[in-house]
């Protein structure tokens, strides 16, 4: 889980290029993103105003479909995640 905790509303916030060393070589990765569309980014306690790869979370913890997933270039040893302001993600790596 890597978190970018900037304010998306400001527009001196970047996103972040956060390079993950690993402890042995990784042939992929993917990246699923959690974001908030409330005024109190992922604090919020709106459930409806907070997504998981694009589909809302739900009051119970469900989301409203499959999250989708971005793939992630993968280095031997190493990744670099883009990861925007107000947002966290979810990395997961494979071999195959």
């Amino acid at each position: 889980m890597l978190i970018n905790v900037q304010d998306p509303s400001s527009t001196t916030s970047t996103s972040d290029a956060v390079k993950v060393n690993l402890p042995s070589a990784f042939q992929k990765a993917s990246q699923v993103v959690l974001r908030s569309t409330d005024p109190a980014g992922l604090s919020s306690l709106n459930a409806s105003a907070i997504s998981l790869g694009g589909s809302q979370v739900l009051p119970n913890g469900a989301s409203t479909g499959t999250p989708r997933s971005v793939p992630v270039d993968v280095q031997h040893k190493s990744a670099t995640v883009n990861v925007a302001p107000g947002t966290a993600s979810i990395v997961t790596f494979g071999h195959h």
